[in-house]
Protein backbone atom coordinates (compact mmCIF):
# COMPACT_ATOMS: atom_id res chain seq x y z
CA UNK A 1 0.00 0.00 0.00
CA UNK A 2 1.41 3.53 -0.90
CA UNK A 3 1.19 5.75 2.29
CA UNK A 4 2.19 8.94 0.10
CA UNK A 5 -1.29 9.08 -1.30
CA UNK A 6 -3.68 11.03 1.40
CA UNK A 7 -5.26 13.28 -0.89
CA UNK A 8 -7.17 13.42 -4.24
CA UNK A 9 -7.76 16.17 -6.65
CA UNK A 10 -11.88 15.85 -7.77
CA UNK A 11 -12.73 17.98 -10.92
CA UNK A 12 -16.12 18.71 -11.38
CA UNK A 13 -18.17 19.32 -14.56
CA UNK A 14 -18.30 22.57 -15.73
CA UNK A 15 -21.21 24.31 -18.19
CA UNK A 16 -18.68 27.54 -18.35
CA UNK A 17 -15.67 26.50 -19.21
CA UNK A 18 -14.82 24.67 -22.89
CA UNK A 19 -14.29 21.24 -22.91
CA UNK A 20 -10.63 21.92 -25.02
CA UNK A 21 -9.69 24.61 -21.91
CA UNK A 22 -10.17 22.10 -19.53
CA UNK A 23 -8.37 19.14 -20.98
CA UNK A 24 -5.61 21.53 -21.77
CA UNK A 25 -5.43 22.50 -18.34
CA UNK A 26 -5.30 19.17 -17.02
CA UNK A 27 -2.27 17.90 -19.76
CA UNK A 28 -0.38 21.12 -18.22
CA UNK A 29 -1.23 21.22 -14.40
CA UNK A 30 -2.14 17.22 -13.97
CA UNK A 31 0.29 16.11 -16.40
CA UNK A 32 -2.28 14.01 -17.97
CA UNK A 33 -2.38 12.63 -21.97
CA UNK A 34 -4.40 14.01 -23.66
CA UNK A 35 -6.60 10.86 -23.62
CA UNK A 36 -6.44 11.16 -19.82
CA UNK A 37 -7.70 14.71 -19.77
CA UNK A 38 -9.94 14.13 -22.31
CA UNK A 39 -11.89 10.70 -20.85
CA UNK A 40 -12.04 13.22 -17.09
CA UNK A 41 -13.15 16.14 -18.50
CA UNK A 42 -15.78 13.26 -20.08
CA UNK A 43 -16.10 11.47 -17.37
CA UNK A 44 -17.00 14.47 -15.07
CA UNK A 45 -19.39 16.08 -17.64
CA UNK A 46 -21.26 12.94 -17.56
CA UNK A 47 -21.49 12.12 -13.66
CA UNK A 48 -20.90 15.53 -11.99
CA UNK A 49 -17.30 15.16 -10.86
CA UNK A 50 -13.87 12.72 -10.95
CA UNK A 51 -10.89 11.98 -9.55
CA UNK A 52 -7.88 13.54 -11.69
CA UNK A 53 -4.88 13.02 -9.42
CA UNK A 54 -4.13 11.68 -6.04
CA UNK A 55 -0.51 12.26 -4.12
CA UNK A 56 0.55 13.81 -0.71
CA UNK A 57 -1.34 16.54 0.52
CA UNK A 58 1.00 18.83 -0.51
CA UNK A 59 1.09 17.97 -4.12
CA UNK A 60 -2.73 17.48 -4.63
CA UNK A 61 -3.11 21.14 -2.48
CA UNK A 62 -0.56 22.79 -5.03
CA UNK A 63 -2.42 21.37 -8.09
CA UNK A 64 -5.69 22.30 -6.49
CA UNK A 65 -4.46 25.74 -6.37
CA UNK A 66 -2.96 25.88 -9.68
CA UNK A 67 -6.56 24.59 -10.79
CA UNK A 68 -8.21 27.29 -9.00
CA UNK A 69 -6.23 30.07 -10.14
CA UNK A 70 -7.00 29.33 -14.34
CA UNK A 71 -10.56 28.51 -12.71
CA UNK A 72 -11.45 25.53 -12.98
CA UNK A 73 -13.72 24.20 -10.38
CA UNK A 74 -11.78 21.24 -8.33
CA UNK A 75 -11.83 20.47 -5.02
CA UNK A 76 -9.38 18.29 -2.09
CA UNK A 77 -10.50 14.99 -0.89
CA UNK A 78 -9.12 12.47 1.80
CA UNK A 79 -7.96 9.57 -0.33
CA UNK A 80 -9.24 6.66 0.71
CA UNK A 81 -8.06 3.19 -1.04
CA UNK A 82 -10.62 0.31 -2.43
CA UNK A 83 -7.75 -2.45 -1.45
CA UNK A 84 -8.19 -3.37 1.93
Amino acid sequence: MNDSKTHKVILHNDDVLSFKYVTDCLMEICNHTSVQAEQCAVIAHNKGKVDIASGSFMEMYEILETLNHVEVEASLEQYESNLY
